[in-house]
């Protein structure tokens, strides 16, 4: 809803009226689910409590605009979130401040003004404690001294130390008397130096040390700084409107502290009655007449009303007891609301007739949202046609290879092609108006995807017998019991200058006799015999031996 818009709606001081009312046609009247009435009265009325209820305390500045309302120094306290209950509205998760101001500094009034005595040039009243207070004040009875010359000396007091301390000495009665006279005498230049004329009686040394003298006896009492205090206040913040907080304005207000059962007084529920329209808010306000002029409008009539913090901590409710006052104050105010009248109740019009109200209202609850393209037709016919693109000619079917032809075969194709061809068959001027327009691109075809072949993962198994879940030895390759019967022993390299050479039992009962065993070896082959493999000595070889037997690398025998 446009936050501007308020409409005022119908009200009278019994129940439907508006359908008792005999200037309306009752067949035009709309029901009140058509007529939104309610629904404009609370939006009208969430609106009001949210922007214009509360006196506001401060805001964000929004768009490069500076702040609306800009707080005095202060301390704020967070002292938690609840939900706000006004009537039949529900503002959750509000959330509550306790707002301390700090002190202003306040001036107390000047000291005593002293009239000027016959023949007197001028009146100095100085102050102590405060360097910004004027040491020289203008007195009643001084007409020939202008407020220039006044401002001048005290300036010149601010800026020169001797002279601040002649008034102050002359303020307290301490001054002496040449004292004085040096005092009227500085007075006296200032004057000339600034093209003042006070006459001739004022440049005698006489009248100038009557100056000081009135200065001396009516010396002013030192001004104390005073600090002025204010109370705190109870600030809160809506969800709804996260850039503003506003002010809980103090007045007579009542207030009790439900705590939730098994919440040992942590947390629960909070009921405050006060005054609305606040006290500072309640103001004359002024309506303009049809003549121009000005008359005062009667001011909105106080009534009590309730706010019910739901899910309030403690500190919550010690900040609002705090802010009520002592249990006197309390009982007084109670006394006080509840001697208050309630105002006389007015009725809603539920149900409006047809007219320019009721459309006033049904666009104003149900705001419209059009519906615009984001793409218009005026747009589409300007931009130019994109031109399609070319299509290749689908390739031909691969032709067999041509087989050798005969020597007749080939005279006979060369004088048809020697021929001139056919004429094409007659064709109608229908037929031939539609092979001139462009034949209409064939659909596309959508190109299929195939699913991704994923390489299998190698098998690690032993590549003698195949066996899985086995560890495996000499690169992965073989498991132990296979390389001990012998089944990897052509992957084993033999290094012809070694004395020894790995040999299972297997191989080594192959070999028999045909194996370069010596004679000292004999008890050696008894022990071949058994499972376990076992190492052969062999005899060592010559040097051309050596180098005829080194195998290569992963060669395999023949």
């Amino acid at each position: 809803m446009n936050r501007s818009q308020n409409i005022h709606l119908p009200v009278a001081q019994e129940p439907d009226w508006e359908v008792n009312n005999t200037e309306q046609d009752p067949s035009k009247i709309k029901s009140a689910a058509d007529s939104f009435v309610i629904l404009q009265s609370l939006k009208q009325s969430r609106e009001k409590w949210l922007r214009s209820t509360f006196p506001k305390f401060s805001s964000r500045s929004r768009g490069g605009k500076p702040a609306d309302a800009i707080p005095p120094p202060h301390t704020m306290y967070n002292r938690g979130r609840c939900t706000l209950e006004i009537g039949p509205h529900i503002f959750t998760e509000t959330t509550i401040f306790e707002v301390h101001y700090h002190p202003i500094l306040v001036h107390t009034a000047h000291g005593p003004t002293y009239t000027q005595q016959p023949g007197a040039t001028s009146s100095v009243s100085a102050s102590q404690g405060s360097s910004s207070t004027p040491l020289l004040s203008p007195l009643p009875n001084s007409s020939s001294i202008p407020p220039t010359l006044i401002n001048q000396v005290n300036a010149a007091a601010l800026s020169n130390p001797t002279l601040a301390n002649l008034l102050h000495l002359a303020a307290s009665g301490n001054a002496s008397m040449d004292q004085l006279k040096n005092l009227g005498v500085t007075i006296q230049q200032l004057a000339s130096s600034s093209g003042v004329d006070l006459g001739a009686s004022s440049m005698q040394s006489a009248q100038a040390q009557n100056t000081a003298t009135a200065v001396a006896s009516g010396a002013a009492s030192p001004i104390q700084p005073v600090y002025q205090t204010k109370d705190f206040d109870i600030v809160i913040e809506f969800r709804e409107c996260p850039t503003d907080r506003w002010i809980f304005p103090r007045g007579l207000a009542v207030g009790t502290f439900t705590p939730v059962p098994g919440s040992m007084g942590s947390y629960g529920e909070i009921t405050l009655s006060t005054r609305v329209p606040f006290e500072q808010q309640t103001k004359v306000v002024l309506e303009s007449q049809p003549d121009g002029q000005l008359q005062p409008k009667t001011p909105e009539p106080q009534e009590v009303v309730t706010f019910i913090f739901t899910g309030a901590g403690a500190p919550i409710w010690d900040s609002v007891l705090r802010w009520i006052g002592s249990e006197e104050k309390l009982e007084e105010n109670r006394k006080i609301l509840e001697s208050i009248n309630k105002p006389r109740r007015v009725y809603l019009a539920h149900r409006i007739a047809e007219g320019s109200l009721l459309a006033q209202i049904q666009n104003a609850a149900v705001p419209t949202f059009s519906t615009k393209l984001l793409r218009s037709a005026a747009e589409n016919s300007n931009k130019p046609k994109r031109k399609a693109a070319p299509r290749k000619p689908p390739q031909a079917q691969a032709q067999p290879q041509p087989q050798p032809r005969s020597q007749s075969q080939s005279q006979s194709q060369s004088q048809a092609q020697s021929q001139p061809p056919p004429p094409p068959p007659p064709q109608n001027a229908g037929h031939v108006q539609q092979s001139a327009e462009p034949a209409p691109p064939p659909p596309k075809k959508r190109r299929q995807t195939q699913p991704k072949s994923t390489p299998s993962l190698p098998k690690i198994a032993c590549f003698a017998c195949g066996q899985t879940d086995v560890p495996l030895i000499m690169g992965g390759r073989y498991c132990r019991p296979c390389v001990e019967a012998g089944c990897a022993i052509d992957d084993i390299p033999q290094v012809g200058s070694s004395r020894y050479s790995y040999q299972s039992s297997a191989q080594h009962s192959r070999q028999g006799s045909t194996s370069h065993t010596p004679d000292n070896t004999r008890h050696q082959s008894t022990i071949a015999s058994k499972t376990h493999a076992v190492f052969v000595p062999y005899p060592k070889a010559s040097a051309t031996e050596q180098t005829s037997n080194v195998p290569i690398p992963d060669a395999k025998p023949s």
